[in-house]
């Protein structure tokens, strides 16, 4: 069962399986965390109770909790901060009103070389500073500023039971309205 969540676990933090995590995640890792809670429950009143095999008992009670060290890792790689590049982008996007929460600034330039299918993507638009908010009514705008180096979801977005995937983050510091 700790396989089982730890792949999901896994699975949530790469792009590729995100998805797959973010459905069935929770669900094992309740189911884990349960069946882990009764077993380390049960041990310990029999630690406590039959004091003649407490030797044995206290050996299985240590054997349950090396499942939780397969924790450890994606601890680590949740806590890792997601970077800016360093390179500064000159980027013109569209907005695309999709019937989702995802990603939807589609991007027509980069330093004013046109975007191809199928690398013209979907991104996500982060403002450097609150007050630099786009205006809601916005169709084509330039930005600049940086990419993050992983795919992932704006700070403070938040999402209803919609499972959007991830996309890339552009942190801009200034923009400039081409189009209403």
């Amino acid at each position: 069962m700790w396989a089982i969540c730890l792949l999901f676990a896994y699975a949530y933090l790469t792009d590729k399986f995100y998805i797959t995590g973010r459905w069935f995640g929770p669900i094992v890792g309740l189911l884990t965390i349960l069946i882990s809670s009764i077993t380390l429950l049960t041990l310990s009143f029999l630690y406590i109770v039959r004091k003649t095999n407490r030797a044995l008992n206290a050996k299985f009670i240590k054997l349950s909790l090396i499942p939780f060290l397969g924790l450890v890792p994606f601890f680590i790689l949740n806590s890792i901060p997601n970077e800016l590049d360093n390179k500064i982008y000159k980027v013109k996007v569209t907005f695309i009103a999709y019937g989702c929460e995802c990603a939807n600034w589609r991007i027509l330039t980069i330093n004013g070389e046109p975007c191809e299918e199928p690398n013209c993507e979907d991104i996500f638009l982060e403002a450097l500073e609150p007050k630099k908010e786009i205006p809601e009514y916005v169709k084509t705008i330039e930005l600049t500023g940086k990419f993050y180096k992983r795919k992932g979801f704006p700070k403070d977005y938040h999402h209803s039971e919609q499972q959007p995937e991830k996309a890339r983050i552009f942190q801009y510091s200034s923009y400039k309205i081409i189009n209403f």
